[in-house]
């Protein structure tokens, strides 16, 4: 019995030695594991894949703190261990990663919502920006009023080149427009002879047919109102553009040519003084604009007038010293002010484009044009404000309806304003010495 219980005890014992050994070596082994896992985490230089933002920002909350002197954050910063100083490191590295990829996300949403789309056929200003690529007349000479910028930029079509249209965005198709004048082909006579009218219906088929087949513009273009400008409202529509114009004209007051030169239709500017915003009722202080004053003695009165009435026939200014220019942003036309200084009549009306809502009944709409909508709203606003005022007053109010509406011009009245302004053109370019012989 000695002898069996001799082996019983000396069997439990080399059983809690062997359970000893295990433990003792798992132990160490985790711990090598941990170690080893710590210094691979202190050494990479890119954060795990996956990581719970909830210990991310923890960690940046300690990190921060820890940078504060006298704080719970900096007393444990002190006695952390290195492993643990890897952890904070990698956890800024993350954070400032993530971040970066936050920036570059709201810079792609940026871009994509500064991309407006293509197919927008009930957008007035992308129908206006389309036309305006055709302003350039060195990249698009006059056409039959088919074939008219406006009816290209109605179903999509920008001015690319010379004569050429292109569905930018879309289909990305092309086309040479390429007119030639029967019994000519003179590119200069083109404008004086009769254009093939088999050829101008070719090329109008082409204006919807020139898309591909998948295109949108194919299927649809812009309504027949797209030129329209909204002028019902005096203080949404009226007021500010007119004070925006006005603005523009300030610093270009000086070239403006004189009221000798100026015909207009419509009514006078002192009859509408009293319905215009007092922005351009106020007189003017040289004291506020760059522009200095002539030495010819202009007439404060007589500026102000000027000044109304381009504004009041949609026209900006733009100062370039001696060669200022007023334009309009409906139609892009742009008159240079230096050809009105002599004897030369400046047409308000006329001088835009002939299919431009300030002249064209039909671009605008409701038989008038954009210039005679304007007056009939300021008329309205000035009878409103004078119903409790004596009959005498009222009486002349209603004389300014009395507003005569000028004819639609044609495509031939447009190559006769063409050629009018070519020749006072060459005429003053000659007189500063640039023409050649």
């Amino acid at each position: 019995m000695a002898a069996l219980t001799t082996s019983k005890r000396k069997f439990h014992k080399i059983l809690e030695n062997i359970s000893a050994s295990a433990s003792s070596t798992s132990l160490h082994r985790s711990r090598d594991k941990n170690v080893s896992t710590v210094s691979l985490a202190g050494g990479l230089k890119e954060p795990p894949s996956k990581r719970s933002r909830t210990s991310m920002d923890s960690v940046s909350v300690t990190s921060g703190d820890a940078d504060r002197p006298g704080t719970a954050g900096s007393t444990n910063s002190r006695m952390a261990t290195p492993a643990s100083q890897g952890r904070l490191s990698l956890a800024q590295r993350a954070k400032s990663v993530r971040l970066v990829g936050k920036n570059q996300d709201k810079g792609k949403q940026a871009q994509e919502q500064k991309k407006s789309p293509n197919y927008t056929p009930w957008n007035h200003d992308a129908f206006v920006e389309r036309l305006k690529t055709f302003a350039d007349v060195k990249l698009w000479s006059p056409k039959p009023d088919k074939l008219s910028e406006v009816e290209w930029a109605k179903r999509g079509w920008i001015c690319e080149g010379f004569n050429t249209v292109a569905c930018k965005g879309g289909c990305e198709k092309r086309i040479v427009v390429r007119l030639e004048a029967k019994n000519s082909g003179a590119e200069e006579e083109a404008l004086d002879q009769e254009v093939d009218e088999s050829l101008v219906e070719r090329y109008a088929a082409l204006i919807v047919d020139g898309h591909e087949e998948g295109c949108l513009w194919r299927r649809g273009g812009c309504k027949g109102d797209i030129y329209h400008v909204p002028m019902a409202n005096y203080e949404d529509h009226v007021k500010p553009g007119l004070i925006d114009r006005h603005k523009s004209l300030l610093n270009v007051r000086f070239q403006l040519p004189p009221l000798k030169n100026l015909q207009y239709p419509g009514k006078e500017p002192e009859k509408l003084e009293k319905a215009l915003p007092e922005e351009l009722t106020q007189q003017l202080s040289s004291e506020n604009f760059e522009t200095a004053a002539p030495d010819d003695g202009t007439d404060q009165t007589d500026l102000e007038k000027r000044l109304q009435l381009f504004a009041l026939y949609g026209w900006y200014g733009e100062d370039r010293g001696k060669y200022s220019i007023v334009y309009c942003k409906e139609c892009h036309q742009r008159t240079g002010l230096w050809l009105y200084t002599g004897d030369d009549k400046l047409d308000l009306v006329e001088a835009h484009r002939v299919h431009c809502s300030w002249q064209n009944p039909e671009s605008q709409g409701g038989g008038k044009a954009l210039w005679h909508h304007l007056q009939d709203r300021l008329i309205t606003r000035l009878r409103h404000e004078t119903e409790s005022i004596a009959p005498t007053e009222i009486s002349t109010v209603s004389t300014l309806d009395n507003t005569s509406e000028r004819p639609a011009s044609s495509f031939a009245d447009s190559e006769t304003a063409d050629k009018n302004r070519l020749s006072r053109l060459k005429k003053a370019m000659k007189g500063f010495g640039r023409t050649k012989k």
